[in-house]
Formats: structure tokens, sequence, C-alpha cells
């Protein structure tokens, strides 16, 4: 890998005029040789390509776009010199509200030989920025917004696994054998809810695999039961508000079971927490406690398996 042929990089910005003007100086004479101008908010991701294909006399380049909204804010620019095929990086240089990042001596001195890069240009083309049409993939969250959604995800587990409780979630087979037992064939209708192998559910073995997260609460929701017609008293007196993770996603037919104690409930609601309306984080749910004579107790889970 060689040396930078960059010796100076400078770049100087006029906050007014939302303007920022970059100048370099090379090592030797490259004779064919043309400039590409790329630009990053941090330096690393989100890089922008702002002009390609600069002459190899130019020396400079004015970026008219030069926003940053505020004095503490910050662009990086970077120049790539590309020569007889090969493509060769400058590090990237700082303009910011408050200062400019200048290097008057020779970037050799200061650079690491990791900051150069060298690569066939054949991928270089300068093409429009692509503003997507699909609404779904408008409202898709940025690097940033996953890194916020992520570190969320991960506090909120952190708090699970000091105050929650390991639970199970078992989710109905969804396509399989079908169950020859307790399921009329012509009708598709219920005969026996108890049939062996199926646990209450259409299709052999009853559910996938368990999938082993945490929950917290188990809060008693007196105020969401129902009274009954007819004196049979209240349903659902036994249902209790709990707080997971968005993942794994949580449905309308799934079983949770506590394992602290083999409790199964079903889910009766779910509220999502988002951020910015489009990544759960966290969810509520009511849970309604199934009785003990009901046949999805007798479903195996392997507590081996469990390693939260």
């Amino acid at each position: 890998m060689s040396d930078t042929p960059f010796s100076r990089l400078v770049a100087k910005y006029n906050f007014g005029e939302n303007s920022c003007k970059l100048e370099w100086d090379l090592d030797d004479t490259y004779e064919g040789c043309s400039f590409i101008v790329r630009r990053s908010p941090d330096g690393e991701r989100n890089i922008q390509l702002l002009k390609a294909d600069l002459g190899e006399n130019e020396r400079q380049f004015e970026d008219k776009d030069f926003n940053i909204g505020n004095r503490t804010g910050k662009l990086y620019y970077q120049v790539i010199l590309r020569h007889e095929g090969v493509a060769t990086y400058s590090s990237f240089v700082e303009a910011s509200g408050k200062k400019v990042r200048t290097s008057e001596q020779p970037l050799k001195e200061t650079l690491e030989a990791k900051d150069i890069e060298e690569q066939s240009d054949d991928f270089f083309e300068e093409e429009p920025r692509v503003v997507p049409k699909d609404p779904v993939q408008i409202l898709k969250p940025a690097n940033r917004e996953l890194g916020i959604v992520r570190q969320i995800q991960k506090l909120e587990y952190m708090n699970l696994v000091r105050s929650g409780v390991p639970v199970a979630i078992l989710k109905p087979k969804k396509f399989g054998d079908l169950s020859h037992e307790g399921i009329d064939q012509d009708t598709d209708q219920e005969l026996n809810i108890y049939g062996s192998k199926r646990y209450g559910q259409k299709y052999e073995g009853g559910f996938e695999d368990p999938v082993f997260t945490r929950m917290l609460g188990k809060n008693p929701r007196p105020d969401a039961t129902i009274p009954a017609q007819g004196g049979e008293g209240e349903k659902d007196l036994y249902m209790y508000r709990v707080r997971m993770l968005g993942e794994p996603q949580l449905k309308l037919d799934d079983i949770v079971t506590d394992l602290s104690n083999d409790f199964r409930y079903a889910v009766n609601k779910i509220d999502n927490f988002q951020f910015r309306g489009d990544k759960t984080t966290v969810i509520e749910v009511d849970l309604v406690l199934l009785p003990r004579n009901n046949v999805i107790y007798k479903f195996p889970i392997n507590y081996s398996e469990i390693a939260l």
C-alpha cells in the first residue's frame, strides 16, 4: 500500500454564505488523473458524492451547500485521487461551526497506512441522489435511529433481567400435518379439543418450538373484567398486565408461559410503544390465566434450552 499523494488538504468555510472551499496539493505530478470530492456528516457513514471527474489541474472545490444549521455542527470532506485505474483516498478533513481543522503540514506525517485505501475505480459513476418514492421505504429509520432503538431495547432488557421473570412464547403451528383426532375431517369442526399430540390446535404437535424471552409485571387488571350475563359471574377474572420487549413479535393467538411457576396465559390485548411511530421497542400485554385443566399445560417445554 503506497503513501498518500496528498501533501495538503484544507477546508475553509464561510458560515454566513453556507459555503466551504477545499484546497489540496499533491506530492508529485500524476498525468491523466482526476479527483472526486465526497462529504459525510460524521466522517464514517452516509457519505455523499459531491463532484466527480475534476480535472488533473484542479486543486480546489467549493461546496455551496455547506449548511450545518448551528455553530456546533460539523461536516467532513474527503478527496479521492484516481490515477491509472487506482483510487487513493485522503483522510476526512473536518469543517465545523466553531472552527476549521486544517493541515498545512504534509499529511504523510499525520496519517497511518489504514487511512489510505487503494481499489479499482470501475464503480465510480456520478449519479443523482435517489429520493425514495415508496412510503414504506421513507418510513424506515436511518442508521442513527436504529442505534437509538437498539439502545432502548438494550436498557429495557437489562431491566427485565434484573426485575422480570423468564417466559416461553408458544406459537401455534400454521402448517404441517393435520391432526386426525378431535377434528371432523369434512367440516373442520372441533370435536375434541383434548385430542392428543395437538394440544387444542389444528396441526400435529400443536405449537412450534418455544421462544424464550422475559416479562415484567403481572399486575392484576380488575378494571378489565367484564360482567357476564345470566348470573355466571365475571369473565377474564384473572387478567394481568405485563411488559415485554417488542422482539420477538407477539401475536394474539400465542401462549405465554411463566417459567417460574409454569402458569400459562392467553394473549388478550397488545399495546405497542414505538420509536417515531415505526419501530416497536416494548409492548404492554394483557394476559388471561388459563385453568390448570387446559390441555395446553401438557405441551412439554425443555427448560435446559433457557439461556436468559
